[in-house]
């Protein structure tokens, strides 16, 4: 069925209230509106997503449950105890709201609980139902839409898995075009580098979600886990050998150097297409046989006159083919992963 995420979400809503409230009536518990805002609350997205929101839910509860036990059973039938830790509970709830989702769930739980308990004048039957209904209504969201009409994060990571991969070869094919050209701006090359790692957190996010999908299949879960490493490494060389071509830059005056670079980035960039799956045939070899091209090559232009490179320069250079080396392997490593599937 193909329904847009919205309509999936908001069917899978009704039905997770309408499964709360039948068990709640079937059961005869208390405070059901709890459980139906706790069923609304977890469905939120991918199914993997409402199942870390549902762990960070039940961490928070469990914290929240003893705090307000504690305090109940200390002073909770006093009003200036209760209106300060009322207030303290708000604080620490807006406070937390950006940074812990289950800390923030923790905080608004004590809050209803120290509050309602004080109003009804009873000190254990809100902790009770307070986790019960977290417990059923998160339970039934999650339930609800893993099972019903279920929104997965599979196909989005693979198209965010795809376009970090552009963006890989986009800067660092960039930065080689910099180094060989001259006419770049180092500064864009370090922005390039801060993007990457702004994207890769998000992919790494995704990829979480989509692990959480796959909790019952070890085996894809694992895979998955790996291929994710692999990335997190590739992109690691990659804002590494951004730093180093752009100290480079500006000690690029030989024209062998140049043309060293230049054919460094084609190997680089045909390493990264056949890992995004776009095959060059094979153009540029085995990955020992390019780095033993390349540094044949390299040590031959060293050994020149012309070069201009002293030994004490020599360090950002030997980074550069420190960071080629890690970056071709990591790549390799992925297209044959690729190849598998």
């Amino acid at each position: 069925m193909n329904l847009r995420l919205t309509t999936r979400m908001a069917i899978q809503a009704a039905v997770a209230v309408g499964l709360v409230m039948v068990v709640n009536e079937l059961l005869g518990f208390q405070r059901p509106v709890w459980g139906v805002l706790m069923a609304v609350v977890v469905i939120s997205g991918a199914w993997g997503d409402n199942l870390g929101k549902l762990r960070d839910l039940l961490t928070g509860t469990i914290l929240a449950v003893a705090a307000a036990w504690i305090f109940l059973v200390l002073g909770g039938n006093r009003v200036v105890p209760v209106t300060l830790a009322g207030l303290l509970c708000l604080f620490f709830w807006a406070y937390y709201g950006p940074i812990s989702y289950a800390r923030s769930c923790a905080w608004m739980g004590a809050f209803a609980i120290i509050i309602v308990s004080y109003l009804k004048g009873s000190r254990y039957e809100m902790v009770e139902a307070r986790a019960i209904q977290v417990f059923l209504g998160g339970s039934l969201g999650l339930l609800v839409s893993a099972l019903l009409l279920p929104i997965r994060s599979e196909r989005e990571l693979a198209v965010a898995m795809s376009e970090f991969l552009d963006l890989l070869r986009e800067s660092v094919g960039r930065g080689f075009a910099d180094v060989v050209s001259s006419a770049g701006n180092s500064g864009d090359c370090l922005r390039g580098e801060r993007g990457i790692s702004n994207r890769l957190a998000q992919l790494i996010q995704l990829g979480r979600t989509a692990g959480n999908e796959t909790i019952v299949f070890p085996s894809r879960r694992r895979d998955l886990a790996d291929r994710l490493d692999r990335i997190r490494r590739l992109s690691s060389y990659a804002t590494e050998l951004i730093e180093s071509l752009a100290a480079v830059r500006p000690r690029m005056a030989a024209p062998g150097l140049r043309r060293l670079f230049e054919e460094t980035g084609c190997a680089v960039d045909a390493a990264l297409a056949d890992c995004a799956g776009e095959s060059r045939g094979g153009s540029s070899g085995s990955v020992e046989f390019v780095l033993s091209r390349l540094r044949e090559r390299f040590q031959e232009e060293l050994g020149s006159a012309r070069s201009g490179v002293s030994r004490r320069e020599l360090a950002p250079f030997i980074l550069v083919f420190f960071s080629v080396r890690g970056l071709l392997e990591t790549a390799a490593e992925l297209a044959a992963e690729r190849l598998k599937e």
